[in-house]
């Protein structure tokens, strides 16, 4: 639908491809170095999944999609919380990316 569409070009747009740009090549560098070791890039994934994929990244998806189809913020991050207890989310998401 156009809707869907709309969700995903606003999240690919606006936080893939600003905000993390912003994060993976600004704060990272400051956070952990700029190295291409194997202890750096492991630290960096680990953070990312532990903890920038949970607390920002997903629930930036279910809010942007909130904002399209027109539910409150409350809602999207209850359907977060569900989907992560009920469906796996993260698990799948991690065996995706790790």
């Amino acid at each position: 639908t156009v809707r869907r569409n709309l969700a995903f070009i606003l999240y690919g747009g606006m936080y893939q491809g600003v905000i993390q740009e912003h994060i993976f090549n600004h704060i990272f560098p400051v956070l952990f170095g700029t190295s291409t070791s194997p202890m750096t890039v492991a630290t960096k994934v680990i953070f990312d999944m532990l903890i920038l994929s949970p607390f920002l990244c997903l629930p930036v998806a279910y809010l942007t999609k909130s904002a399209i189809f027109q539910y409150s913020p409350m809602e999207a991050i209850r359907r977060y919380i569900s989907d992560i207890r009920e469906r796996g989310l993260l698990t799948k998401y991690w065996s995706l990316w790790g």
